[in-house]
């Protein structure tokens, strides 16, 4: 998801965050975890930048502007090559649709296949 949304053509993109979603909020990844994003999508923030707003959305905490954040859910593996998860974003105050991702590792790396249907499906 974050190498879609970093590769297309978006002006004046929000902060952008990521984070894991536990049941009941979203939390943040491993301190491990968000280096590695970062460091792979340079424009992507901590999710201690993210803040909750007040009536839903998230805010950037600096500038109080609208921010997104990516929050992955319900992430199992099967085996050590092969996993599935739950994906979608907020943004402000509008949310996307939840998408199933599944992962497999081949030949010394991780392929990514999203199933269109969407989480209500």
């Amino acid at each position: 998801m974050l190498t879609r949304y970093f590769a297309s053509d978006i002006a004046n993109r929000p902060t952008v965050c990521a984070a894991v979603h536990d049941g009941r909020s979203d939390e943040a990844l491993t301190t491990a975890e968000e280096v590695a994003l970062i460091e792979r999508f340079e424009t992507l923030a901590p999710l201690a930048r993210c803040t909750q707003a007040t009536g839903g959305g998230w805010r950037d905490a600096d500038s109080e502007e609208a921010a997104l954040v990516y929050s992955v859910h319900s992430f199992t593996c099967t085996s050590a090559n092969q996993c599935t998860g739950w994906a979608g974003y907020q943004a402000g105050a509008t949310a996307s649709m939840s998408y199933l991702y599944t992962m497999a590792w081949s030949n010394g790396q991780w392929s990514f296949t999203r199933d269109s249907r969407a989480i209500a499906q």
